[in-house]
């Protein structure tokens, strides 16, 4: 009848009818299908004219998971986007926009509870904070415990409020029970008469002042590898650098392929690789008689997959659970055709790049300036480089190579200095970063 009213043909009314009497009978397919397309297109439009919103949506909501975390932050920075690490005076609880960069959230971060970051970001309603103290004084510190403060730190969040991660996880007890004492003293009404009425000193010299414990050295950090372990730890992933980048130098001397250009050359029966093992899943065969496993391989220029087989397995199996960088063989692969291609690895076998450069490392290049080598610095380096040095905690065993020096003079080039064979560099990451901090990052190399 309704139809009729309409002008709709009788015959053609009673078609629609039937169609949608038997789509009622088992239809939610194909309005599932429907609905997900319409959601399809509505999430890829997004993604298309609005990515930094849309990226910053997508890992807020997966914040309290990791795995997704990782793989999304990955994706973003492909899109040429900027993650930019957690700060207690920049971050929200959530993930947060800027100029085509995105904020990391302090709710993602491990061991940062909801209550903890509500707690700073209305103690950082009165201003940012100054320093560790200033910030010890301001918030709640039943809901921001030593913990909490922890593993801001390790995650880079003080960062701007200057010293470094490791001078700033030796000071918490010491900024904590101070902002307790001032806080207590506030809440009871506790005022120094004398200090109320005289002019309030500068809250960094103030400080500075009344400290009576032991001095640190601001400029010592952890080294790269712990200060890099902690960022995974906290994050998922790494923020200020990569541990491959103390090995650029042995990268380039060991011949290992880029995983960004692997693909250009077509399939190879073996490739040499550096890199770290970013996500790790292994099972066992549908036979139960091996394993496997499939691994995400990550370098300074991509990442790919690396299949693990059973007969392969234990050459690799030492490495799976560690963020060691890795030296490893394997076979490139490609799979389908066209747009649908794709590259994998299949794992032959894996050393450590530690091992690697120590047994190939035949003597040390360490380049300095001019300036490094004067009354100034040349002790320290002479010290450096004196053999048995207990104190830097290195194994007896550890290589010792020869050194030579490519002193940089600006108005006449470089010059190439042989020490005599009583001064030795050991092949160890505790020992490097002790010559850099004297001649800079980047300036040792093993050939």
């Amino acid at each position: 009848k309704g139809c009729a009213e309409r002008g709709v043909p009788e015959a053609q009314a009673s078609e629609i009818f039937d169609t949608i009497e038997k789509f009622a009978g088992y239809g939610f397919n194909k309005s599932h299908s429907a609905a997900y397309g319409l959601i399809t297109y509505q999430t890829g439009w997004l993604k298309q004219h609005y990515p930094v919103e849309f990226m910053a949506a997508l890992l807020t909501c997966d914040g309290d998971n990791t795995d997704k975390i990782v793989r999304l932050i990955a994706e973003t920075r492909s899109m040429g986007i900027t993650v930019l690490p957690p700060s207690v005076n920049h971050s929200d609880m959530d993930f947060t926009t800027g100029d085509n960069a995105i904020r990391f959230g302090l709710g993602a971060v491990k061991g940062v509870g909801g209550g903890a970051v509500e707690a700073i970001l209305q103690a950082r309603e009165d201003g940012p904070f100054d320093d560790v103290y200033d910030f010890c004084e301001r918030v709640d510190l039943k809901r921001v415990n030593r913990r909490v403060m922890e593993a801001l730190v390790k995650c880079g969040a003080f960062d701007e409020l200057g010293g470094t991660r490791l001078h700033k996880m030796m000071e918490l007890d010491r900024a904590i029970e101070r902002g307790q004492t001032y806080q207590r003293d506030k809440a009871s009404g506790q005022f120094d008469l004398f200090g109320a009425l005289a002019p309030a000193a500068p809250a960094k010299d103030a400080k500075k002042a009344a400290d009576d414990g032991p001095a640190f050295e601001l400029q010592e950090e952890w080294p790269d590898r712990e200060r890099l372990g902690f960022e995974k730890e906290c994050l998922g992933f790494y923020v200020s650098g990569h541990p491959l980048d103390r090995y650029v130098h042995d990268i380039r001397r060991l011949g290992c392929a880029p995983i960004g250009g692997l693909g250009e050359g077509g399939e190879r029966d073996e490739v040499t690789i550096a890199g770290v093992f970013v996500d790790v899943r292994q099972r066992p065969t549908r036979s139960g008689d091996g394993r496997m496993a499939f691994i995400q391989l990550e370098d300074l220029t991509g990442r790919m997959e690396l299949i693990v087989f059973p007969r392969k397995f234990n050459n690799f199996e030492a490495f799976l659970d560690g963020d060691e960088p890795v030296l490893l063989t394997a076979r490139l692969q490609r799979e389908g055709d066209g747009d649908a291609k794709t590259w994998k690895l299949l794992g032959d076998s894996c050393t450590t790049l530690r091992d690697a450069r120590a047994e190939r490392a035949t003597r040390a290049r360490l380049t300095v300036a001019s300036d490094k080598v004067g009354k100034q610095h040349l002790p320290h380096l002479v010290a450096a480089l004196q053999p048995g040095l207990e104190t830097l905690g290195v194994p007896d065993d550890a290589k010792r190579v020869p050194v030579e020096l490519i002193v940089r003079v600006d108005s006449l080039g470089r010059a190439l200095v042989r020490l005599p064979p009583s001064y030795q560099m050991i092949v160890d990451d505790t020992a490097i970063s002790s010559v850099e901090r004297i001649i800079g990052r980047g300036n040792v190399a093993f050939v």
